[in-house]
Parts: structure tokens; C-alpha cells; sequence
């Protein structure tokens, strides 16, 4: 049977339904940014906090570190002698067990001139000098628990100087530079390691002056890469994430704003210097993956 324009314009809506605006059908962005900037949330130049010779890199570009892993350190001889030396004299309990001894001893005497005291064999200097050393025993033990006490923040503090001779990595992520050879020196504040997480980004949008009271920081977004000049598989993926910037004030001569989203990055899809589209989504609007879920959903139906 042959189907007239009036038969097909009566069946459209069932032959063809209307896809709602957004991504697998759900509701539609409240605002749409383009040309957007991905870089990456973490980015850290290590550098030394005091003058020194670079003493040995133990990394290399492209390794994967984690947070709090060393990952080279100036020459550092001193301050590890100085550590070993604090060490010592805080684990020692010597001074401590010699005056914990004549303490013991002068008491003992004590005790004994108190009994030829009321014999009346010893006189009352010569029990007042033994009163007296039993004092100065007893407070001679509290002084070597203190000069312990003090070996013992010694310790600490060189292991403080120990590691400002190290280069520490602030979070995980990859390294991506090494700007000094082992033997060069360095110079306080001077870059040594950049070490970068790629598991998140962040995405720096401008927001037109209409839209600006209509966003809040914590809204869900979605973003896709936008390469230009070529066509990727990547661009037609969609990214989760939240708005956590906002700028308050708005550009006189663009009537826009900065905005600032942080998107989680499965895969480590996406890299620093692309560009992007940004959709602000309403409050609890299904995004990125769970959009996509519900496309495939509905297209196996």
C-alpha cells in the first residue's frame, strides 16, 4: 500500500519522534560554552629551598610517581651525618640509667644516715650533706630525661633539614620535565621536576552576561573535546564534571565571565591544550556517561 503526504504527516510523530534537546534525550543545558580551554588541574615545578648540587635523579620523564614518593635530592651528605649523630642521642638511654644509679645510691645512704641519726652517731651536717646529694641525684635523672626530650626534637629538626634536600612529589602524576642533570647547581626557587596529574583537568570557559545569574558553582556540566581541523573518535565522547569557579565580575568590552569546571579523566582521554565544549547542565541532570547509557539504552529498544 502506498503511504500519501497526509498518511506520512500523521505518522511522523510515531515514525520519527523528536529527540529532546540534550544529550540522549535529556533535559537541555542551560547554557552551551565553546572554544573552552582543557589543562590539567595539578601542575607542580619542584624546586630546592636553599642553595645545593644536585645529587642524583631518580626519575625519569613519563614515570608515574605518587604523592609524597622522593624523586631526587641535592647533596646531602651533612645532613644525613647530622641525623645519624641526633639519632644516637636521642635512642641512648645511658646518661639517664647512670644518674637513675647514683640517685639510687644516694637514697640508699640517705636511709642509712637516718637510722645513725637516731643512734645518734652521725651529726646533723653530715645528715643534711647526704639529704642534700639525694636532691641533687634525684634532679640530676629529671635533667638527663630532659636533654633526651631535647636529643629528640633534635632529631627531628635534622630530619626537617634532611628533607628540604629532597624532592617531593605534592600528588600523583606523571613527570613530564626534568630541567637539571644530576652535578649541575641549584638555586633556591629554581625548577628541578614538573610533575603533572592527568587524571583530572580543569576546563576554563567564558560565560555570557545573560547566563551569569542562571549557573552556580557545584552544577553538573559535560564536556567534549573540540579538536579542530580533523575529526576524532574522542570529540564524540562526553566528560562529567562540576562547576567550581565563577567569576563575580563580569568583562566590560565581552559581557562575559570566567568559569572554571573540573572534570575526572578515565582513560587520560583528554589533554592540556585542547579546546572543548562545555553544556552547564540543571541540578541533577544525568551527564556524561550516564547520558550515554541511556542513549544505548534506548537505541536497543
Amino acid at each position: 500500500m502506498l503511504l500519501t503526504t497526509s498518511m506520512l504527516l500523521s505518522l511522523g510523530p510515531i515514525l520519527f519522534p523528536d529527540v529532546p534537546d540534550g544529550e540522549g534525550g535529556g533535559p537541555p543545558p542551560l547554557a552551551v560554552l565553546r572554544r573552552c580551554t582543557i589543562e590539567y588541574a595539578n601542575t607542580t615545578d619542584l624546586g630546592a629551598a636553599q642553595f645545593g648540587i644536585y645529587k642524583e635523579c631518580l626519575v625519569r620523564r613519563g614515570d608515574s610517581v605518587e604523592a609524597g614518593q622522593v624523586l631526587g635530592r641535592l647533596e646531602d651528605d651533612d645532613a644525613r651525618a647530622e641525623l645519624a649523630l641526633r639519632t644516637i642521642e636521642a635512642e641512648s638511654t645511658i646518661t639517664v640509667r647512670i644518674n637513675e644509679a647514683r640517685r639510687d645510691q644516694a637514697a640508699e645512704k640517705l636511709r642509712a644516715s637516718e637510722i645513725l641519726m637516731r643512734r645518734d652517731a652521725l651529726s646533723l651536717e653530715e645528715f643534711n650533706l647526704r639529704r642534700l646529694e639525694a636532691t641533687t641525684a634525684a634532679l640530676a635523672v629529671e635533667e638527663a630525661e630532659y636533654q633526651r626530650e631535647i636529643a629528640a626534637m633534635q632529631r627531628k629538626q635534622a630530619e626537617a633539614m634532611l628533607r628540604l634536600r629532597q624532592f617531593v612529589a605534592p600528588h600523583d602524576g606523571i613527570v613530564v620535565e626534568l630541567y637539571k642533570e644530576p652535578g649541575e647547581p641549584i638555586s633556591p626557587n629554581e625548577p628541578v621536576i614538573r610533575v603533572v596529574d592527568v587524571d583530572r583537568v580543569r576546563v576554563t570557559g567564558h560565560l555570557d552576561v545573560k547566563d551569569a545569574w542562571d549557573v552556580h558553582p557545584g552544577q553538573p556540566v559535560r564536556i567534549a573535546p573540540d579538536v579542530g581541523g580533523t575529526e576524532l573518535w574522542v570529540e564524540d565522547r562526553w566528560f562529567p564534571g562540576e562547576l567550581v569557579f565563577i567569576d563575580p565580575q563580569i568583562d566590560p568590552d565581552t559581557q562575559t565571565c570566567v568559569i572554571i569546571a573540573e572534570v575526572p579523566n578515565p582513560g587520560r582521554l583528554l589533554r592540556a591544550g585542547l579546546e572543548a565544549r562545555m553544556e552547564i547542565l540543571p541540578a541533577g541532570a544525568p551527564s556524561g556517561e550516564e547520558a550515554e547509557q541511556g542513549r544505548r539504552s534506548r537505541a536497543a529498544e
